[in-house]
């Protein structure tokens, strides 16, 4: 498995979105995140099925691959 290079994630993301999110009306934001979640969800499952994801104290450990992070609402303290 190859890391996901920050380049190769913002070309990607731009390609789905259809460009800058600051011009999307907020019910398209709000769409985009439900099918997003659903999306992960769906992924997830199947990585799970896979025997690809393991716990630790009883929570997931999800195999991904990425050579860098990003702040966002969920990882901010």
């Amino acid at each position: 498995m190859s890391k996901t290079t920050k380049d190769v994630l913002i070309t990607a993301t731009a390609e789905l979105l259809g460009g800058d999110v600051a011009g999307i009306p907020l019910d398209r934001l709000y769409h985009l995140i439900t099918l997003a979640q659903h999306a992960t969800d769906l992924l997830l499952n199947e990585i799970e099925r896979r025997g690809e994801i393991c716990y630790v104290e009883g929570r997931p450990i999800v195999p991904y691959l990425a050579d860098y992070s990003v702040e966002t609402i969920l990882t901010r303290s």
